[in-house]
């Protein structure tokens, strides 16, 4: 690349320019929000009546050096029913039909109906909050910081209320605000990630939110 006097070659500074262009492609494809856009674009959200969405989970346990991952697909309609599918490697569903939370194993036609209130039922709202109604992620989180990212906008949020999740990163699409991945980040520091694809609206029956019928049901207290 140089020639025998030393001097750069034309071939040296077009090799040079790229690779300057190629390390330096990220901060034209990222910009952070002002307060102004943040606070325009939380006016802008809109809740999800229906939808249906197919998303890969994976979850990780550090402590144990271990990584899984499910596949699925979520339903969902307000003001609060929820069909939570695990689809692969096993069948593993939660149900919501705005009374009852149901823990069901398709395989088995078993399900365990546990306490809306409790943990699980809290941790499953918190998430159909997120990627449903995130019009009402003022009333739970800080914004920590919103930054578009190509066709992206990725929104980092803090739980106002101290508990199991400690930050949570949702990915949406600048112009639809159709959500496209989901990191949460827990006190435990074992993260769990969701990516969605495939989003569905409306043609939703009150049925996708009910157990089919013959299945022992177990209510634990």
């Amino acid at each position: 690349m140089l020639r025998n006097n030393g001097i750069p070659s034309a071939r040296f500074f077009l090799v040079a320019g790229l690779i300057a262009l190629s390390s330096s492609g990220a901060s034209f494809a990222e910009r952070l929000l002002g307060r102004a856009e943040i606070e325009k674009l939380q006016q802008s959200f809109k809740i999800q009546s229906e939808m249906s969405i197919d998303f890969t989970q994976t979850q990780v346990k550090k402590l144990r050096g271990k990584t899984s991952t499910s596949l699925g697909r979520a339903y969902f309609k307000q003001p609060d029913s929820f069909r939570w599918q695990l689809i692969s490697p096993k069948q593993d569903e939660w149900l919501y039909d705005g009374k009852n939370l149901y823990n069901f194993i398709p395989d088995r036609l078993q399900a365990t109906r546990y306490d809306a209130n409790g943990t699980k039922g809290r941790e499953l709202r918190q998430i159909v909050d997120l990627v449903t109604n995130i019009s009402s992620l003022t009333k739970s989180y800080d914004f920590t910081e919103v930054k578009e990212v190509s066709t992206l906008l990725e929104l980092t949020l803090t739980p106002k209320t101290k508990g199991e999740l400690a930050g949570v990163t949702l990915s949406i699409l600048k112009d639809s605000l159709e959500p496209k991945s989901l990191i949460l980040r827990f006190q435990n520091d074992n993260p769990t990630k969701l990516e969605f694809s495939g989003m569905s609206k409306g043609g939703l029956s009150d049925s996708t939110f009910s157990l089919p019928k013959g299945v022992t049901v177990e209510t634990v207290k």
